[in-house]
């Protein structure tokens, strides 16, 4: 019998990879911590464009609205400069392969070789689900702070 082309190829790390990828209790963990992402985003936002006194109506009616996607998209065009723009240019650069993983692990029943070889081919998906649920709770707290820093920063909000 004659092994296929896909087991030949699958090593020993990607195996791991899926497995974390793919286990119930880590897709718990990726879909739980992205979607505390998803509303911290959605705070930054709503900082962003309203004063305190709006700022839950604004999330109510205008944030609670966009996907995550949206968030991210919005972030990446909020008119920032010098350290903030650096700031949030890091945040969306960490955020993304975050997303991808969180959906697959919220959609994917299984992966095709070809998916599974885009996935693995990312360092920062590999990294993220390396000693799994460690450095990916690191990554989403560490995204967590500066989103944290950038709603904080005085230029941050659009000046009234």
């Amino acid at each position: 019998m004659e092994i296929p082309a896909a087991l030949k190829a699958l090593t020993l790390e990607k195996y791991d990879f899926i497995n974390v990828l793919l286990q119930d209790e880590s897709k718990g963990v990726v879909i739980a911590r992205v979607a505390f992402l998803d509303f911290l985003l959605g705070d930054v936002l709503s900082a962003y464009y309203c004063g305190p006194s709006r700022r839950s109506d604004f999330a109510e009616s205008i944030v609670s609205r966009l996907s995550f996607d949206s968030k991210i998209s919005t972030l990446k065009k909020l008119s920032l400069d010098g350290q903030l723009a650096t700031l949030r240019d890091q945040i969306i650069a960490a955020i993304r392969p975050m997303q991808e993983l969180r959906n697959k692990a919220a959609h994917a029943a299984g992966l095709k070789t070809v998916e599974i070889d885009r996935l693995y081919s990312d360092q920062a998906k590999r990294d993220l689900l390396s000693n799994f649920p460690t450095a990916f709770e690191q990554a989403a707290s560490q995204i967590q702070a500066w989103l944290h820093n950038l709603e904080q920063a005085p230029d941050f909000a659009v000046k009234s």
